[in-house]
Formats: structure tokens, sequence, C-alpha cells
């Protein structure tokens, strides 16, 4: 972590810039009619906002937290799709989300790789496919998916089982706009096991981890049983979701699709170097963990019966992040070798 975290005013200058380009980009885009998924989602948000239970009276497969958070905008801006309201609130949950991501990544490696990882985020995440930001599963997955990174990654002494139990807790929210984040516990248990050298404190961290992920499974199960919905819920949720994996794929298809400009080689780079930094260093750091999560989320998107442009939405992020810290690699290292 870095020492010196007061933000400087150029920083405030660059975020400022960065959101006013952003909101420029969008703005065209605010009007343009929603998808599939999005009238799907917007559906069911009003079926609940009118007093009704999912998957009592409606028979969908989409995880919970996707319907309250269109709920939450159409209660903020009494949700009209003509008029482009659920794109307004998608442009400032990704707006809190270009804050966060800058947060992490300036605590891995300071103001600098915060302002590129920012700058990526933004130019990778609006340039895909439909040249707009729709609101999906994988979207409004990243910002609790990243505050569970922040958790597990930035330890603080003496609160050590605080943050290991938070990032399970909003790992698993996670898993409530996207199943396959599940997948994700393993890794980030594996991960506290080797931060620790002593066996017991591994054990323990990993318990307090894998507490704060079921806790928030509980959660879910008791607001099914309390609204009489517990079997509908763990059929459409757990049962199907789990099962519909590996399903009729079409791997070549969905890797077009999981990248969706013509980067490849680019995105291929990255992850070469992702994998050097995660097993050619003497300890497992950050690194590896980025590298890692976005690499089972590659593979699982890979193999879905069916892709859209969410699961490409999860990895931006993450490549903007390993896009910012191989630049400040690169660049100390022809530094290091001119000062020579």
């Amino acid at each position: 972590m870095q020492k010196n975290n007061k933000i400087q005013k150029k920083e405030l200058f660059f975020l400022t810039s960065l959101f006013v380009f952003f909101i420029f980009l969008s703005y065209k885009f605010s009007f343009v009619p929603l998808n599939n998924t999005e009238n799907k989602l917007t559906y069911i948000a009003t079926f609940i906002k009118n007093g009704g239970i999912p998957y009592k009276e409606i028979s969908d497969n989409t995880p919970p937290f996707n319907y309250y958070i269109y709920l939450i905008a159409y209660k903020i801006f009494d949700m009209q799709p003509e008029y482009g309201n659920l794109r307004f609130f998608t442009l400032i949950y990704v707006l809190f989300f270009i804050l966060l991501i800058y947060m992490i990544s300036r605590l891995m490696g300071g103001a600098a790789v915060a302002m590129l990882s920012s700058f990526f985020y933004v130019v990778f995440i609006y340039k895909n496919y439909y040249s707009g930001i729709y609101a999906l599963p994988g979207l409004f997955c990243q910002f609790p998916l990243f505050l569970s990174l922040m958790f597990l990654i930035f330890i603080e002494k003496d609160y050590e089982k605080v943050d290991y139990f938070l990032s399970g807790f909003f790992l698993c929210v996670a898993s409530y706009f996207v199943f396959s984040i599940k997948f994700i516990v393993f890794i980030s248990a594996v991960y506290i096991y080797l931060q620790w050298k002593k066996r017991g404190d591994k054990v323990k961290y990993v318990i307090w981890f894998l507490s704060g992920f079921l806790f928030m499974d509980l959660l879910a199960l008791l607001w099914a049983a309390k609204n009489s919905i517990l079997e509908k819920f763990f059929q459409s949720y757990f049962v199907y979701n789990f099962l519909s994996f590996f399903n009729g794929t079409n791997i070549i298809k969905n890797f077009k699709e999981l990248f969706a400009f013509n980067y490849y080689l680019f995105f291929i780079l990255i992850f070469i170097y992702g994998f050097y930094k995660s097993f050619f260093v003497k300890k497992i750091n950050y690194n590896s963990l980025l590298f890692l999560i976005s690499s089972v989320i590659c593979i699982i998107a890979l193999f879905q019966k069916s892709m859209n442009t969410g699961y490409y939405y999860l990895i931006v992020p993450f490549i903007s992040l390993m896009l910012s810290l191989f630049l400040k690699d690169f660049i100390f290292l022809i530094l290091k070798k001119k000062n020579k």
C-alpha cells in the first residue's frame, strides 16, 4: 500500500476531465432503446414495484439483485425507457465504479497507475460492439466484485477478520448479479491461504472469508423462505445456473463476442504478462490475483451456452488494471536500463 495517499490537485483535475469525457461519450447512447435483457429486467422490476414476488408469479433464472438494482433506478428516476432514465442511472453507477477502480489501482501502483487504469477502463468499457453502456448484470457485478478484491488485498492490521469477512460477503453479493462469480471463491480462498505463514492463521482467515460468503447466501435463502419461494428460487438461481455451464458451447464464436473488438492479440499479450507476473515471482500477490480471476472469468465465459456483452464488462476492469501495471513495469525497466 502506498504511504502517501493524499489526493493531489492534478488527480482531481484528471478525474473531473475523465468524467466529462465519459459523459460526453455516453450522451448519444442515452437515447438508445433498451435491448431484450434490459426490457425483461425492467418488466420484472416494475412487477416487483407493484407488489409482485420474483420467481413466484414470473419464471426467470436471472440472479435476483439485477431486478432490485433496476427497481432502485425505477424509484429514483421514475424510470421510463423511452426517456433513457435507465441509461442515466447506469452512467452514474459507472462513474462511481471509476472512483473505486481509481482508488484500488492507486493503492496498487500510485497515482500514475490509477490515472491510466481509469482512463483505459473508460475507453474499453465504451468501445464494444454497440458503442455504449448497457445495464447488464456483468456491469453491475463490477462494483461488489472489486469491493471484495479491495478488502482481500489491502488488509489492515488488527482488522484481518473483518476484512476477510467483508471480502467474502461482497464476492457473494457479486454472484447475485452473475452466478458464475461464485467459482472465484476458490481462488480467493487459496490466495488467503498462501498469504500467511502460520497454518493456524491460514485456516482461521480462510474460515472468516468463507463465513462472509456463506452469510450472504444464507440471507438470500432466508429472503426466499420469507417470501415462500425457497424451492423455486433454489431451482431457478442455484440449480439452473449451475447446470447451464458447458451446454451447447461454441468457444470460437464466444471468443469473438467476449472480446468485442479486434484487440485479440493485445489482450493475449497482457494475459501472457499477467501469467509471468503470477508464476515467476517469489511471492503470490495482487498481480497473481488479477490474472487468475480474470482468466477464470474468461474460461467461464467461453464455455457458456450463449454469450452476451456482460462478460466483456466483467473482463474490462481487470484488463485496464493489468495493462496499467504492465506499463508501469515497462517504463521502470526502460528507465533502469537507461540509467545504467
